[in-house]
């Protein structure tokens, strides 16, 4: 899993880092809705805000 989150390529460590939890928290609740993952508030923004950027694109994540 950890080859995967660095095998993405994120201008900013910050969202590399975002990106790093969001995959483990969808990974543990696949098939969930994103505020299901994330559990709570604080970490159901941030992954909204991550996947809003206008800076992250599928590539990427891909």
């Amino acid at each position: 899993m950890e080859r995967q989150i660095n095998a993405s390529e994120f201008r900013d460590e910050r969202q590399c880092s975002r990106f790093g939890v969001l995959f483990e928290q969808l990974l543990d609740r696949m098939g969930q809705s994103i505020p299901v993952a994330c559990q709570d508030w604080v970490s159901t923004k941030a992954t909204y805000r991550l996947l809003s950027n206008e800076r992250v694109n599928e590539r990427d994540i891909l």
